[in-house]
């Protein structure tokens, strides 16, 4: 189940047992669904603000922080200190650069499973799409959380945007205690409100790179009711049967991957854990050095479907060469659908990027 061509039988007999019945399986969590409105301009008494720059990008923050000791090369500028009658803050700025252009999706979606999900107590409390910037117009993603750091109960609040032509994703990071959120929501509002580029047009819209550039093209599959963004120029192969797509192509190092999408009928007595047990079971269990980095539910693509993304590594069983493979399982009414993305020459980082945006891009067609 290395999810290339000769591998759609290997799903036929596991698929045809079929699974739960999919009335939950396009659901939409209207609570955490993201919505897009405009950070509040902040009134009254004001602390004394300074001009700051990081990189690119300039703005303001209270004067009476000081610099800090960066985290990683990553980041940018950290500031933090005291201020008198509101409390203790801290910001950073962090500049995300991959191999290809990184989103501010994409790079959220990395910083919450490699990061945040691992840090203690972390729960996320609301997420939203923002405008914000002195021009008002740059879009992020706002994602405020509740955690906990050496004991202290702590509020975090991450803005992921992009720089004006899609290239670079940033994270804006503010840390405060969660007794004075009243006091300093307001500050770390006002630092929002006065950030730009450096150089960039007040009058210009910000747009997710994601609206701005084409890096893929859209499949709307002939024989399974799933449209699909892919990287733009692969080869997709489409077939009746349990293996309805198969795209093949190369990174800009000339590396291979291999994406496929794989169907089977439902039943009325399991649910989509059950599947993907039964095909970890049956099929991945057994292939040398197979290993499951991760598991976990998920709510992805246009409509909010409800599914399991998995990640796992195992050995080809004739080059002894190590694939990694990222996995998403899901359903609709009648059937279950197994996304995969495999590769044995593409690292970790860029796999984690293609795939999510596949799924971002995944929307179920109701062809009754």
């Amino acid at each position: 189940m290395s999810f290339n061509r000769r591998t759609g039988s290997l799903l036929t007999a596991v698929l045809a047992l079929a699974l739960v019945n999919g009335s939950q399986a396009q659901a939409v969590d209207a609570a955490k669904k993201p919505h897009r409105e405009h950070i509040p301009t902040t009134t009254g008494a004001q602390i004394p603000f300074k001009q700051n720059s990081a990189g690119s990008i300039a703005f303001s923050a209270p004067s009476a922080w000081q610099a800090k000791e960066k985290d990683d090369e990553n980041m940018l500028v950290k500031l933090g200190g005291d201020i008198a009658g509101s409390g203790t803050g801290e910001m950073s700025i962090s500049r995300h650069v991959g191999e290809g252009k990184t989103s501010a999706e994409d790079l959220k979606e990395l910083i919450n499973r490699f990061f945040l999900a691992k840090l203690p107590n972390h729960k996320i409390i609301q997420e939203k799409k923002i405008f914000f910037g002195s021009s008002r117009k740059i879009e992020g993603i706002l994602e405020d959380a509740y955690l906990d750091v050496n004991g202290a109960p702590i509020f975090q609040r991450i803005i992921f945007f992009e720089d004006p032509d899609g290239k670079t994703a940033y994270s804006l990071n503010f840390i405060s205690t969660r007794d004075k959120i009243a006091t300093m929501t307001p500050i770390f509002n006002r630092i929002l409100l006065s950030l730009n580029f450096k150089g960039a047009s007040q009058n210009g819209i910000y747009k997710s790179a994601a609206a701005t550039r084409k890096e893929s093209d859209s499949l709307n599959a002939r024989y399974a009711p799933i449209t699909i963004d892919y990287p733009r120029g692969w080869t997709v192969v489409e077939n009746t049967g349990d293996n309805p797509v198969n795209i093949e192509g190369k990174n800009a190092a000339g590396k291979s991957a291999h994406i496929s999408i794989h169907k089977g009928a439902m039943h009325p007595y399991w649910n989509i854990d059950d599947v993907a047990d039964s095909l970890e079971k049956e099929h991945m269990t057994p292939r040398q050095s197979y290993h499951r980095i991760n598991r976990s539910q998920k709510t992805f693509g246009s409509g909010g479907i409800q599914g399991i993304v998995q990640e796992s590594t195992f050995k080809d069983d004739k080059s002894g060469a190590e694939i990694k493979q990222m996995t998403a399982y899901f359903n609709d009414d009648k059937n279950v659908y197994v996304l995969t993305m495999s590769s044995t020459d593409w690292k970790a980082s860029e796999m984690h990027q293609a795939f999510h945006k596949m799924l971002a891009s995944l929307r179920m067609q109701d062809r009754r």
